[in-house]
């Protein structure tokens, strides 16, 4: 193996300096809303702990994922669990494929369970279900709040008990918007008043 040249490595540092600074950047706004949904709205972590992040791998032999490929929290109404709202912040797709469009997006959404308990234990595997925004044929990046079925996922190819997951969600409401477009905070609480206000 040959060694890096020394403009290499300068490049690997400067790469790592500018995730550094996105990885805190996206935590800025996720702990923005954060505050909005325990603080403004009184509602809670569907989360006991700090969990951020999902989609990476720790695989020798699943290097492109060693990066996380989406970044989220998720919050439950103290009057109605049945409801799970989230926010995220995805960079590829569902498939592992980059955006077609090279943005990075913040998506939001409303997951429904049939059951009122159905959010009381919260799995990191749910985190998946925050990229059914990118999975709509009719996906819209407006911002704006629009109802649309779940997802099916193919139980062939994803861990057990998924698809049997994914039918006890009743209904969807999701957004999604370019990352460049909420610069600042009226921006994200009108994101999140829309969460709010859809139950």
């Amino acid at each position: 193996m040959s060694e890096p040249q020394t403009s290499d490595s300068q490049t690997i540092a400067a790469t790592f300096h500018v995730l550094r600074r996105f990885c805190h950047n996206v935590a800025l706004l996720l702990e923005a809303s954060e505050n909005l949904f325990i603080d403004d709205y009184n509602w809670k972590s569907a989360l006991s702990y700090n969990l951020c992040v999902g989609g990476n791998s720790e695989s020798l032999e699943n290097p492109m994922q060693w990066f996380p490929t989406r970044f989220f929290r998720c919050y439950t109404p103290k009057d109605h669990p049945e409801h799970m709202a989230y926010v995220s912040v995805l960079f590829d797709l569902p498939d592992g494929q980059e955006m077609t469009d090279g943005q990075t997006l913040l998506t939001a959404g409303l997951l429904t369970h049939e059951s009122e308990d159905g959010w009381a234990k919260f799995r990191k595997d749910y985190s998946q279900y925050f990229k059914w925004h990118l999975l709509r044929d009719d996906r819209v990046d407006t911002a704006e709040l629009t109802i649309h079925t779940p997802y099916r996922w193919n139980t062939k190819s994803l861990p057990y008990n998924w698809e049997k997951n994914s039918r006890r969600i009743k209904q969807a409401k999701t957004l999604g918007v370019s990352i460049d477009r909420v610069t600042d905070s009226e921006g994200l609480q009108k994101i999140v008043k829309q969460l709010v206000d859809a139950i």
